[in-house]
């Protein structure tokens, strides 16, 4: 698990709460500090705040998926609205929760996402063959 978000107290809360149910997390305080020490592959779930500064989430997410980056996101915000909805689900994250962000709805969320981006890699898997299969 990614944590991304400027504030201490709701990245240290999210950790303990994600620890809590077995999982492994990274925390960063930006999205500049986070596209630093990633690197791509292997599975987990990037939880990022809508308005950091600097990069903010939205910004994150789409720069990840110009740059071909299959992570599942979860776009969490304490001012969010329809519209920014709609860019983050866009730029790729599989859900978008406000602030103050609830344990049950976290926890359904996130297996949402890393259960769509485990179909979404399959089916390119899938494509991927059927490409290689047709010039044969």
């Amino acid at each position: 698990m990614f944590v991304v978000d400027d504030d201490s107290a709701v990245r240290e809360a999210m950790r303990d709460l994600l620890e809590q149910d077995g999982r492994t997390v990274e925390t960063y305080a930006s999205s500049e500090a986070f596209l630093d020490a990633y690197r791509p592959g292997g599975e987990g779930c990037l939880l990022v705040d809508a308005r950091m500064p600097g990069m903010g989430g939205l910004e994150l997410l789409q720069r990840l998926k110009s740059d071909g980056t299959r992570l599942a996101a979860i776009m969490i915000t304490g001012q969010g609205d329809v519209p920014m909805a709609v860019e983050a689900m866009r730029a790729g994250a599989a859900d978008f929760i406000e602030k103050p962000v609830r344990r049950d709805e976290l926890f359904a969320s996130i297996e949402h996402a890393l259960d769509h981006t485990r179909d979404s890699a399959k089916l390119s898997v899938r494509r991927e063959v059927a490409r290689r299969a047709s010039r044969v």
